[in-house]
């Protein structure tokens, strides 16, 4: 349900945007795999509780 969401967010975001995300605990590993996909690896800063 997000990931297309994102995809679209990826192409409007410049090459210095910040993307914060809410969720809760359940669904934090899934969310990090989805955007690990769609905006890359080396683009994730910090996880924060």
């Amino acid at each position: 349900m997000i990931y297309p969401r994102l995809k679209v967010a990826r192409y409007l975001l410049t090459e210095n945007d910040v993307r914060f995300i809410s969720i809760d605990d359940n669904e934090v590993h899934n969310l990090r795999n989805v955007c690990d996909e769609v905006f890359g690896e080396k683009n994730f800063v910090e996880l924060h509780y």
